[in-house]
């Protein structure tokens, strides 16, 4: 019976290979790690890209491509290029000594090369749809190399990319090519060390980044891990929440993770997501560790705010006036507020939560409208005083410098 071949795996070790920056020697030791299958890839002039199989091959024309010896065996190659070109998917070869399928390798529509796998004990359909995987990453690999050549001599500077697909904007074989691999939904998270660990970082990603937890990643010389789940629904998150969120306490960590989205073309969007929602909530929550975008999405907005407009423009009038009187009276009327905000005027639940009777919290309220002269049920009221509040405490807090 023929062997399987877990592309679930396949998958994930060759975008974890594109993701860390590996040679097409190391997208082809990559694959080799699964399929357990001889790989050879080489350009049009029968010339060694990357290989690996055992050596000596018992394959004699394999066997002298490694070598770096051409031979005439190749020329079968020659009738058949045109073929295996427009065909666009591995070609099966069977001959009295081998049988291979071997696949072209593209850059922007022109030939560079094939790549091929002999069959031995693995299904042929199988080992069609693994070559086409590799082959497809191949091409990527060597599309973006011509892309980052030319960037590095006009701009060297912006050409330092991480991880090709944490690029700004993604080549669009990138995203052909992760898109082949990883099916959507995806989900972008960015890891800071307090302690600027690289090392702590690189432990989190060996630990985490891996192909039964659906997630990858690379760390950068900036500090951060970043990392990209897919294929995760919403609940899924859950566990990597929590996971991240007992790696900070336990490391001196903190996370930010963006909303989910469905194309990989957004993920410059998502990644700002990812990072604004880091940045603020470290501003208004240091003792938390894992700050989600959905739930950052007022901190992240009061945190620009102040940033562009200064600080002494955003707190308004009666949140001025209320801190006031908490500082000369202790009068709690900032946490009466801040309850009452939070529990989105249920009085009963911010009189439990404050600890206090029903009516000793009508009295407070009270209080505060004569304070400030508003009225809390308006809505356009609560939601000023409620910006106040978070400008107020951000003010307070925001001793990181970021």
């Amino acid at each position: 019976m023929p062997r399987d071949i877990d592309f679930g795996r396949l998958h994930s070790a060759l975008l974890d290979a594109v993701l860390t920056g590996r040679d097409a020697q190391g997208i082809v030791d990559s694959a080799y790690t699964v399929v357990r299958l001889p790989i050879i890839a080489f350009d049009v002039q029968f010339r060694l890209l990357a290989y690996a199989f055992d050596r000596p091959c018992y394959y004699a024309a394999w066997e002298e491509i490694a070598v770096g010896q051409g031979t005439a065996q190749f020329m079968e190659y020659l009738p058949n290029q045109e073929r295996i070109f427009r065909h666009g998917r591995s070609l099966l070869f069977d001959n009295k000594e081998i049988v291979e399928v071997a696949c072209a390798v593209t850059v922007a529509g022109k030939l560079v090369g094939y790549v091929g796998m002999i069959i031995e004990d693995a299904g042929i359909q199988a080992v069609h749809q693994a070559n086409d995987l590799l082959a497809a990453v191949l091409s990527y690999y060597y599309e973006y190399s011509a892309t980052e050549q030319a960037i590095h001599a006009k701009e060297p500077g912006e050409a330092e990319l991480l991880a090709v697909l944490f690029a700004d904007v993604p080549p669009q074989a990138a995203v052909a090519a992760f898109a082949h691999m990883c099916e959507p939904a995806y989900v972008f998270a960015v890891v800071e060390s307090d302690k600027q660990s690289i090392a702590d970082l690189q432990f989190i990603r060996s630990t985490y980044c891996k192909e039964l937890n659906q997630i990858m990643g690379c760390v950068g010389d900036n500090g951060q891990l970043r990392m990209l789940y897919w294929n995760q629904r919403s609940e899924d998150l859950r566990w990597i929440t929590e996971a991240l969120r007992n790696i900070g306490n336990a490391m001196s960590m903190s996370c930010g993770v963006s909303d989910t989205f469905s194309s990989l073309t957004e993920i410059r969007t998502y990644r700002t997501q990812a990072l604004e929602a880091l940045c603020a909530g470290l501003r208004f929550s240091h003792d938390q560790r894992v700050f989600l975008f959905t739930e950052c999405l007022h901190e992240i907005i009061c945190a620009a705010a102040l940033d562009r407009l200064g600080r002494s423009a955003l707190v308004p009038a009666e949140i001025t006036a209320l801190a006031a009187a908490d500082a000369a009276e202790h009068s709690g009327y900032l946490e009466t507020l801040a309850a009452f905000l939070r529990n989105h005027g249920g009085t009963t639940k911010t009189a439990k939560d404050l600890g206090i009777h029903n009516n000793t919290l009508q009295h407070r309220l009270r209080k505060i409208e004569d304070r400030t002269g508003v009225v809390l049920k308006d809505p356009r009221t609560l939601f000023r005083l409620q910006v106040g509040l978070a400008m107020l405490q951000l003010l307070r807090a925001d001793k990181t410098g970021r």
